[in-house]
């Protein structure tokens, strides 16, 4: 984001590619972090089995579709 506001600063214009770029850097970022998470809330749910961290990955996985 920074390159695409220099850019626009400095040529007063941006090119697809570096908001494209940055869009894809963001979303894979994010898809990432995501699996991350429910794969150590998957592991958290198996070494504690209560039924409020079921109820958490629950709505996680509903936020998630959403």
């Amino acid at each position: 984001m920074i390159l695409i506001t220099l850019q626009i600063i400095f040529t007063l214009q941006f090119l697809n590619f570096f908001l494209v770029a940055s869009l894809a850097l963001s979303w894979s970022t994010g898809v990432i972090l995501m699996g991350v998470m429910s794969f150590k809330l998957i592991q958290w749910y198996k070494a504690k089995r209560n039924i409020l961290v079921l109820l958490y990955a629950a709505a996680s996985l509903m936020f998630w579709m959403r």
